[in-house]
């Protein structure tokens, strides 16, 4: 009689594991783009003006705004 021997397979896996070099790889890349955004974003010259003193600190200068537009387009009568 004749008999089979079966070998077990490792199945693969969806994600294969990560080598270290590509984790590393990909936060320099991660690290380099996010100073590159904050380095440009706060070179711009208009983010030193300062706006205008808000009288309410959860709706800022938002309120003041609607009900600018609200008087222009003449909404609820007034």
């Amino acid at each position: 009689m004749v008999s089979h021997t079966h070998t077990s397979r490792i199945m693969p896996t969806a994600f294969p594991a990560l080598d270290l070099t590509v984790i590393l790889f990909t936060f320099a890349i991660l690290l380099v783009a996010w100073t590159v955004r904050r380095w440009r974003s706060s070179s711009e010259p208009i983010a030193c003006i300062p706006g205008p003193k808000s009288r309410s600190w959860i709706f800022g200068n938002m309120l003041d705004l609607l009900l600018a537009l609200v008087e222009d387009l003449g909404f609820f009568g007034c």
